[in-house]
């Protein structure tokens, strides 16, 4: 099963950077293109990417989402991992800018994101929950839930089963 990781990127800085960013960042009419940033070899792509961009393929359906005198920011999907290494390319080149990249990959349950200023992380999270955990902490929280509706609604008086 190939694995999707849902990403945002809000950059950061002024009008005048925001500008230049928007304008440097797209490819034709996709508004962000990690060919903008790393330019793939054209053989060997799919390995090449995956190794220097963190995904296989280019972003899929960006979209600049908001976009106002402070901030851009764009919404788009990736094949297999988050694409920090690219991320870090466009704040190497843009030094005034403030990277924030936030992901989330369903399959395997992780979660993370990346703040990155002229190619420096300021600060980076990331968590992982297996299979297993994430369904224990459902079901006690159905459990938990369960527990308070028996207890509002039995008459006292009357067994509780839990």
């Amino acid at each position: 099963m190939s694995t999707i990781c849902t990403g945002r990127l809000t950059v950061t800085g002024s009008k005048a950077e925001l500008r230049e960013f928007k304008q440097y960042a797209s490819n034709g009419c996709i508004p962000l293109s990690a060919e903008s940033f790393l330019e793939p070899p054209k053989v060997g792509r799919k390995k090449w990417c995956l190794i220097n961009w963190g995904s296989e393929e280019d972003f899929i359906d960006p979209l600049l989402e908001i976009e106002d005198d402070q901030q851009l920011q764009y919404g788009f999907t990736t094949k297999k991992s988050p694409i920090n290494p690219v991320v870090r390319s466009m704040s190497e080149q843009f030094k005034t800018l403030r990277f924030h990249y936030a992901y989330f990959e369903l399959v395997n349950f992780y979660n993370g994101s990346i703040t990155l200023q002229a190619g420096k992380v300021l600060d980076e999270k990331f968590e992982y929950k297996s299979v297993s955990q994430r369904l224990r902490n459902r079901l006690q929280i159905n459990w938990e839930q369960a527990r308070r509706v028996v207890r509002k609604k039995v008459p006292r008086g009357v067994s509780r089963w839990f």
